[in-house]
């Protein structure tokens, strides 16, 4: 209970508290060292995972080629359009996330030049990069 000649004192402004990435202590308070993602390094990230779901549509595609072309051979019918074209649908589908990947992969490279050993420490501090 709080009688008249008593104030209440906030947590944030109790010395030592941290609230909010902010540490008050004696005097002013003071922003904790927290290291911040740079745009260079989120941008590696989102093209890393890109990259990494773009490998497994790929590999759901292959086996989905595969498995059509057992099925039509089971039913006895021509691929159409591989017939006309030379390339089937699904092979279109694996030529163009293959080449998807590759340009996924030279802005990782691109990205990576960029940033300095501590950037990309922070991003894996654990191993080789992305």
């Amino acid at each position: 209970m709080i009688y008249s000649n008593q104030t209440r004192q906030s947590p944030i402004e109790s010395p030592g508290v941290v609230s909010a990435g902010v540490r008050k202590g004696v005097g002013v308070a003071q922003p904790e060292a927290v290291p911040t993602m740079t745009e260079k390094q989120r941008i590696l990230m989102e093209t890393t995972e890109a990259r990494d779901e773009a490998e497994a549509v790929l590999a759901v595609l292959i086996e989905a080629r595969g498995a059509s072309e057992r099925h039509l051979l089971q039913m006895h019918k021509p691929d159409v359009l591989k017939q006309v074209t030379g390339r089937s649908s699904m092979d279109n589908a694996i030529a163009s996330t293959q080449r998807m990947i590759e340009t996924l992969n030279r802005v990782i490279q691109d990205v990576k030049r960029d940033l300095n050993d501590d950037e990309l420490d922070l991003l894996d501090p654990d191993g080789p990069g992305l």
